[in-house]
């Protein structure tokens, strides 16, 4: 066997221009340049890249041509074969798993599942399916699996002998399953080809160039190479004069002894300490203004992908003096593909209205919807399926169709059967009409970035559908190992050659600009942090020869000296850093820039002090200012007004206005159950009912009038809610039907006592200082004797009709007009002075006095409260004997102070505080900020 070559190239220059100088040291520039003979085992498939260039045009300066290695990343060396059928993708690997914790009892591995769940569904199979798949490809890495640890003698002092044991055992389970369906695990595989790796023919020649880290799998595939008589030559760069078995090891990885500790030759002038990403991008824009010409001369590296996104948006916004695009490509988590399928399988797992509100935002239901005959305006749909969750509350798919009716009843059908098919055995197929139906007559575009997703994922999606088909796995299982595949995923962009790049990490030592940004490098990202593992701490990771936290400190403090190195004599490399995260989460610096010089005894005291400081920020934090005023437009004359828009009034004209004119309402778009006003909607209607039957409301039997209401609750709740409500408005119903309950009982005392209610649900208008006032009274009862009449409105609640119409003045004196105060003596004989919040029952009062039709006797008329509240015990008739002729007089001038008010035009701004602010998110912390006032020229009148 012959012994590797190994060889230590001066770091203190363009690694790329030495790399040339290496690879070409032996040719004469007479001839092309021939290079096919070797097999060049870079770390990156960038590096690779930019040595093929660099290669071509040091021929081309030389008049000649190429013929260029074979460039590969260590990888290569443990690639099963592609044409290998039998070897298993990621998603067989996974549905062979799930199968096995399926059919295994859980029981009969203690140490592994010490509680096993009573009942594991399949989210939990999947997810410990992904951990087992994800644990062997880390053992792998080290040329062993399950049995391997499990037979390892060190394992005996961590305690955790019979654990991987049982793990051992599952893992039998798991290679016969996938035998019986004619699968290879593909780590199973990858360690017989690091036995027999496989070089493409004529190569004779292998060199690891530059490469700082690599897994033992690959190790031993090269050891086995040597064996065969390959040439393996092992190319590492560092400082000139030392010792290659000093620095690194037999392959060329750092050695920790040997970078643990290395100062950093790095001054403190380099090393930026910025607020956070934000700050970070901000940055780099100012550079790059100052620097317009950057082709070749300035590089970008981003150690934190944070960055990313915030340098992108000032890209798009012109921000920055050239494009930036991401050679890593967008991750398909962020393209809208992947939104609509995470949506359609939120709605396969979980067919509520909810996840079915949420699919129809994504845009290519519209799409799907007409292709399949169905053409709505998706603002009057949305506005429609809104409002019937906000008012109907439909808890599934199934129970929103029932409710709802014309195109919003279609396309929810049509929503339901493609569940329906997905959940089927077709569901591959059904997935497949779908996406081709959402898309159809659709131009896509590869630069765009929501298009690209569709081009670049139709086909790992398309392949990852025919697995699934053959497994025979349907959509609930098939979708989440849909999403799986496409997680890992990245979308080529299109780049601006003249632009700049965003380079990760590894990629910066082949970079040969001479000046380097270096961001984000922060604890967490150089050196990047390994996941934490239940199965594998640090040091049995150490134990078993895996790659562990020591060994990434030590390969990313090499690859940062290296960077400095070539740059030493010409150039410059300035390092970038976060305090903050943008939404407040503290960064530390990373560990790296600690490496001082321990000779000098103010070096890392100087550090420490310059990179644990506060950062200085360009600009204070600007003081909180709204993006937008509302325009409420001219205030405008009602022709009519409803009695309990009184009290809208009363409360803020302004948002009366808002209210009343401009039809402005509060939106609940998560309510899951009835809020106040849908419960006392629901009590209502149910006592309409009862007021309207002429046969019962004369009944003074409670047994009956308790059958009456019980049955007409039960119709009213099934028309509002349907046939399936939720647990919330279960409770809610039976919490009304106590009411109600309590409510006949109450009635039948009433009735004993000789009311008998006449009317429900009146309807009236009225002229008042010309304007037309309107009402609904609730219901209207009159004495079998006296024919005395009382107008009682239902009330779910224990208020009081003087706690409901009065309020204190003390707080905000000039906030209400002289019309409405008033003085009333309290029970102790006490003047107090109140203003009116409401002027219903002064109104329903007034009208009944003068409608003629209800057949008053010398004007015996009385208001109140019918309340039902929560208590049985307060449920009971509240007559306002408070609201005496001076009171009614008070109410009346207040009255005509409002319509006086409305025909003038007010010209106002919202009240800062109200009691019941349905505008409150609006407005946020200042109404008169959030909003212009109200113009004072009123336009023409408008019903109310």
């Amino acid at each position: 066997m012959p012994a590797r070559k190994k060889r230590l190239l001066n770091w203190n220059t363009s690694t790329l221009q030495a790399a040339v100088d290496f690879l070409t040291e032996e040719w004469d520039g007479k001839r092309p340049l021939d290079l096919e003979h070797l097999l060049v085992i870079v770390q990156t498939k960038g590096a690779g890249r930019r040595l093929r260039m660099a290669l071509a045009s040091h021929a081309h300066e030389a008049g000649q041509g190429i013929f260029p290695p074979r460039m590969v990343s260590p990888a290569y060396l443990i690639r099963p074969d592609a044409s290998d059928e039998s070897v298993a993708s990621d998603i067989v690997c996974f549905f062979h798993w799930t199968k096995v914790l399926k059919q295994v009892d859980l029981s009969t591995f203690p140490t592994l599942f010490p509680k096993p769940p009573i009942n594991p569904d399949s989210g939990w199979r999947r997810s410990l399916a992904k951990t087992l798949h994800g644990l062997r490809k880390s053992l792998s890495e080290a040329d062993l699996d399950f049995s391997g640890v499990a037979e390892n003698p060190s394992l005996e002092s961590f305690g955790e002998t019979d654990r991987w044991r049982d793990l051992a055992q599952l893992e039998g389970f798991y290679r016969k399953s996938m035998k019986s369906g004619g699968f290879r695990d593909r780590f199973d595989v990858n360690r017989e080809s690091a036995r027999k790796p496989v070089l493409p023919d004529g190569i004779e020649r292998v060199l690891l160039l530059g490469v700082s880290g690599f897994s033992d799998l690959v190790a031993l595939a090269l050891k086995h190479l040597l064996e065969r008589d390959v040439s393996v030559e092992v190319i590492a760069f560092g400082p000139e004069g030392e010792v290659f078995d000093d620095l690194f090891d037999e392959w060329g990885r750092p050695l920790h002894k040997a970078w643990e500790k290395r100062p950093m030759p790095l001054e403190d002038d380099h090393l930026f300490l910025f607020h956070d990403e934000r700050a970070q991008a901000k940055a780099i824009s100012q550079v790059l203004d100052l620097s317009p010409e950057i082709s070749g001369r300035l590089a970008l590296g981003i150690a934190d992908p944070e960055i990313k996104p915030a340098l992108e948006r000032l890209s798009k916004e012109g921000k920055i003096a050239c494009s930036v695009s991401d050679p890593e490509g967008l991750p398909a988590t962020r393209t809208p593909l992947f939104s609509l399928l995470l949506s359609l399988a939120d709605l396969l797992e979980d067919v509520s209205f909810r996840n079915a509100a949420v699919l129809f935002r994504c845009p290519e239901i519209w799409r799907w919807l007409e292709v399949r005959g169905l053409s709505m305006k998706p603002r009057q749909f949305l506005h429609d399926l809104d409002k019937l969750g906000n008012e109907h509350l439909p808890v599934t798919v199934e129970n929103a169709r029932d409710l709802s009716r014309g195109d919003l009843r279609d396309s929810l059908g049509m929503l339901l059967e493609l569940v329906q098919s997905l959940a089927s055995e077709g569901f591959a197929e059904s997935l497949r009409h779908f996406l081709l139906e959402a898309v159809t007559g659709k131009e896509l575009h590869t630069n765009d970035p929501a298009d690209a997703g569709w081009l670049f994922l139709a086909e790992p999606i398309s392949q990852t559908l025919d697995q699934l088909h053959d497994l025979g796995v349907v959509g609930r299982e098939g979708f989440p190992l849909l999403l799986e595949v496409l997680r890992s995923q990245k979308i080529p962009l299109e780049a601006d050659h003249a632009g700049l790049s965003l380079q990760g990490w590894l990629e910066l030592a082949w970079e040969d600009a001479p000046r380097l940004l270096l961001a984000g490098f922060n604890d967490g990202c150089v050196p990047e942090t390994l996941p934490g593992d239940g199965f594998l701490p640090e040091n049995l990771r150490r134990s078993l020869g895996l790659w562990t936290s020591e060994d990434r400190f030590s390969r990313d403090a090499y690859l940062l000296q290296w960077i400095l190195a070539s740059r030493k004599d010409l150039g410059r490399v300035d390092v970038l850093l976060g305090k903050w995260r943008s939404s407040g989460d503290h960064l530390k610096p990373s560990g790296l820039l600690f490496l001082c010089d321990p000779s000098d005894e103010q070096a890392l005291p100087s550090r420490v002090q310059k990179l644990f400081q506060d950062p200085v920020r360009e600009e204070e934090t600007p003081a909180w200012r709204f993006c937008w005023r509302l325009d409420p437009g001219s205030p405008v004359v009602p022709e009519k007004v409803s009695v309990t828009s009184f009290a809208d009034f009363l409360a803020c004209p302004y948002r009366f206005h808002l209210k009343k004119v401009l039809r402005m309402t509060a939106f609940a778009p998560a309510k899951a159950e009835a809020d106040a006003m849908d419960f006392g909607s629901i009590v209502h209607k149910v006592l309409q009912e009862f007021g309207e039957d002429e046969g019962i409301r004369e009944s003074d039997d409670e047994s009956e009038i308790r059958r009456f209401l019980e049955e007409k609750l039960e119709e009213v709740f099934h028309n509002r809610f349907g046939s399936s409500p939720g647990l919330p408005l279960l409770e809610q119903k039976q919490s009304a039907w106590l009411r109600l309950s309590k409510a006949a009982e109450v009635q039948v005392a009433q009735r004993r006592l000789g009311w008998v209610p006449i009317h429900a649900e009146y309807s009236f208008e009225r002229e008042l200082e010309g304007i037309l006032v309107r009402g609904k009274v609730d219901r209207v009862d009159q004495h079998e004797e006296s024919g005395s009449l009382r107008v009682l409105d239902y009330k779910t609640s224990a208020t009081l009709p003087g706690e409901a119409h009065w309020g204190p003045v003390s707080r905000e004196p000039d906030a209400f007009p002289d019309y409405a105060l008033l003085d009333i003596t309290d029970d102790k004989g006490k003047s107090r002075q109140k203003t009116w919040r409401n002027l219903q029952l002064p109104l329903y009062l007034w009208w009944a006095r003068g409608e003629k039709g209800l057949g008053v006797h010398d004007g015996a008329v009385e208001v109140g409260y019918f309340n039902l509240p929560a208590d049985s015990n307060s449920i009971d008739i509240t007559i306002w004997s408070e609201l005496t002729e001076d009171c009614m007089q008070s109410a009346m001038a207040c009255a005509n102070g409002v319509l006086a008010d409305l025909r003038a035009g007010l010209d106002c701004s919202p009240r800062p505080r109200v009691r019941f602010d349905d505008f409150e998110d609006l407005f946020f912390h200042d109404p008169t900020l959030a909003a212009l006032p109200l113009g004072d020229s009123p336009k023409e009148p408008q019903h109310d």
